[in-house]
């Protein structure tokens, strides 16, 4: 598993850029940490697992991100940071996990091409990832 220290390696530089042009380390409007925590987890998953790597190579399972779903009771909007799931009818995109890594400028997985993004069928893994800093209070 290389996941943890991809993550420390990524998230220890200034890599948010906000709209002034300013970098920062965190930024509490980006997404960018917990899609480098999620992108890290999906890596050592495609590694770790066979049958996960079977089903990726087979277009049996993609990935989506920031997946909207409604709850059950009372139909609240949720998005979902990344999902594992089944492809919609209408199949995959280009873009691969690998991608994803190289844009965020972590380190690409050996596997990471394997897994496509795709419009969101069965939701089967959800990822969701929170940010938490140091605080006194």
């Amino acid at each position: 598993m290389n996941g943890p220290e991809s993550i420390v390696a990524t998230l220890s530089g200034a890599n948010v850029t906000d709209r002034h042009g300013r970098k920062w380390q965190y930024h509490s409007r980006s997404d960018h940490h917990s899609r480098i925590a999620c992108i890290a987890i999906l890596t050592d998953l495609l590694d770790a697992c066979p049958l996960l790597r079977r089903h990726a190579e087979s277009g049996a399972v993609g990935f989506g991100l920031n997946h909207e779903m409604r709850d059950f009771r009372l139909a609240r909007k949720k998005d979902l940071d990344f999902v594992i799931c089944r492809p919609a009818s209408r199949g995959f995109r280009e873009r691969t996990l690998a991608d994803l890594e190289t844009v965020a400028g972590m380190p690409v997985g050996a596997r990471s091409h394997l897994l496509r993004e795709c419009d969101v069928g069965a939701v089967l893994v959800a990822l969701e990832a929170k940010g938490v800093h140091d605080s006194p209070y």
